[in-house]
């Protein structure tokens, strides 16, 4: 058991996502273990969106950037914080500069508790290449206090890729809270709302939904159903999709809704959440969705099959047949009590396994066992 001692957490992205909602989300309740709460982040653009979140909750942003990567003063400012501290939580999303905050914890002696955020697909396409790296992800890895990973998928592959030890690796789903009293209608309507929840990137893939619509909305029309697609979010590719929209004429039937931190904006009175992506982790817009009671029609990738069962909360694609996403929409449709059905499967298989306060708990009880 912990005694109130000093907690260092290293975070790092390219964008504020799922590894930042999960710190956000955990942060709050870790006073109850913890005298002290620092935050090293290592992205100088990410600063000062951490910094208005911590100062909210009493904890020390302590930025070291990208200008001082591998240098003499970057390594040294790192050591000091990692002396300092009685555990470090590594929040790992770039393995290279991971390591480092793992290796110099090993040489101080600190209890070290990881958790795996990066999805199984970009892993193996970037992270697996080089020997070396390989190398020192096995041997360091495994003399960690625990690695927490986000589903089965990833347990098995890190088990077998890195050689995890089996006792190593503790899966902590994400969770998100349910919302109270909601009450999931058939939504009889000649309008169907379909959304798509996330940055506007290659790996979502939202440009092959757009590019694949055409016969779908057409069908629709032939049953008197009128489609509407949402995209919520924001990124890189957020210009080409608005050209996409434009240039094939669908702006009465894809919206661009750029991002918004409103969960009712985005998912009341919505029917349906696809997921086209061609890699995941365990991506929380996936709960978010079924907390408002709606089905989710998602690729069959990362640790989506966790959650969604073919059939009963949703419909699993496989990633090579792209079209029959547009299947499952329109049986969606043009049946609103089966989309009910497992709208009502979904909330309840998360209020079931994959709350807020599982995820916490979960994650307190690993941090108070090292």
């Amino acid at each position: 058991m912990l005694d109130k001692k000093k907690l260092l957490i290293q975070t790092d992205s390219n964008a504020m996502g799922g590894a930042e909602k999960y710190l956000f989300d955990i942060i709050p309740n870790l006073k109850q273990c913890f005298d002290n709460v620092t935050l090293i982040c290592l992205s100088d653009h990410k600063v000062d969106g951490l910094r208005q979140f911590a100062s909210k909750e009493k904890v020390v942003v302590k930025p070291v950037g990208k200008k001082y990567w591998f240098s003499l003063k970057y390594l040294l400012q790192i050591a000091k914080l990692i002396f300092n501290s009685d555990v470090i939580f590594v929040n790992k999303i770039n393995p290279a500069k991971s390591l480092v905050i793992i290796f110099i914890s090993l040489i101080f002696k600190k209890k070290i508790c990881c958790i795996e955020h990066l999805n199984i697909d970009i892993i193996s396409r970037y992270w697996l290449k080089p020997p070396i790296l390989k190398f020192l992800i096995k041997k360091l890895m495994n003399k960690v206090g625990c690695v927490i990973v986000l589903s089965d998928n990833a347990k098995v592959f890190f088990e077998q890729t890195y050689g995890y030890q089996k006792s190593l690796t503790k899966i902590i789903y994400n969770g998100v809270e349910a919302i109270p009293d909601l009450a999931v209608t058939d939504n009889i309507t000649n309008n169907c709302r379909v959304i798509l929840v996330g940055r506007l990137s290659a790996q979502k893939n939202q440009t092959s939904f757009i590019e694949n619509i055409r016969p779908l909305i057409e069908k629709m029309i032939e049953h008197e159903i009128n489609l509407i697609v949402e995209l919520w979010g924001d990124g890189e590719l957020r210009n080409k999709i608005k050209k996409q929209i434009t240039d094939s004429k669908l702006q009465n039937n894809v919206i661009l809704k750029g991002f918004s931190s409103k969960k009712d904006e985005i998912y009341s009175h919505k029917d349906i959440l696809v997921m086209p992506s061609l890699s995941e982790g365990f991506p929380f817009v996936m709960l978010e969705a079924a907390s408002y009671g709606i089905p989710i029609i998602a690729t069959d990738v990362g640790g989506i099959s966790d959650f969604v069962e073919h059939g009963i909360n949703g419909y699993l694609v496989d990633k090579k047949k792209f079209n029959q996403i547009n299947d499952y929409i329109f049986d969606l449709a043009i049946n609103p009590q089966v989309r009910k059905k497992m709208g009502l499967q979904a909330r309840m298989k998360l209020e079931r396994s994959f709350t807020k306060k599982q995820m916490v708990d979960s994650t307190i009880e690993v941090l108070n066992k090292l």
